[in-house]
């Protein structure tokens, strides 16, 4: 786990990390604010992986101690830091409207900051078209002109830009290149990619390893 990170952001709150469960009170304040709560929602518990000591879980599978519909985790106050940790984007922001109750947009929101300060929402989907519905389309598209937005489900993710998408795999990064073209690196070379472009202020090469150039799907 990382030290506590808290920013707040026009779009939200943007939580990382908790080891003192400060978090978790952070959170029920803020929800009991805007007058909202989890209810009979357990998507979260189903769609994000979890790898702790005591429960090692991959995404889109239901947590062994989660019962849906039927009083949600049955672990709930021995439950993991990182569960206590996770704030759902929708509960705490209220930039988000109703209809991204995780129930009713079979969709979860985590927003998290990044190494520039810029953060990052990620749209964990149970349903891979969801997304391109209306409004979820539009809001997602509005968003992506201040913060990176990421569409995640199984192995394969969406980057989201205000005219464009960029789909990839888990384990790799999407990088802006020239003229338009998009640049899909490992995760891991990402950084060292990027320091050794703007350092040489040199393209990506095209016979980069692993280096792979697209220009995604206009919407």
């Amino acid at each position: 786990m990382t030290d506590t990170e808290r920013i707040e952001l026009p779009g939200g709150y943007v939580i990382g990390g908790d080891k003192a469960g400060a978090e978790e009170a952070f959170v029920a304040a803020r929800a009991a604010e805007l007058g909202r709560k989890c209810g009979s929602c357990s998507l979260c518990c189903k769609l994000l992986n979890i790898e702790e000591e005591d429960i090692t879980k991959p995404a889109h599978t239901w947590c062994q101690h989660c019962r849906p519909g039927h009083g949600g985790c049955s672990i709930y106050r021995q439950r993991p830091l990182v569960c206590r940790a996770f704030a759902c984007q929708w509960l705490i922001d209220g930039l988000f409207g109703d209809e991204w109750i995780p129930t009713r947009s079979k969709m979860v929101l985590r927003m998290t900051p990044g190494p520039d300060q810029m953060a990052t929402l990620f749209v964990y989907v149970d349903d891979p078209t969801v997304w391109r519905r209306s409004p979820y389309l539009e809001q997602l598209r509005e968003r992506s002109a201040r913060m990176r937005v990421i569409v995640d489900y199984r192995d394969r993710c969406i980057t989201i830009y205000p005219d464009r998408e960029v789909e990839f795999r888990k384990g790799e990064a999407v990088l802006s290149g020239p003229d338009g073209w998009f640049v899909i690196v490992p995760e891991e070379r990402a950084a060292e990619l990027l320091d050794r472009r703007y350092a040489s202020r040199q393209p990506f090469a095209l016979n980069e390893p692993g280096v792979r150039f697209t220009r995604g799907v206009s919407f």
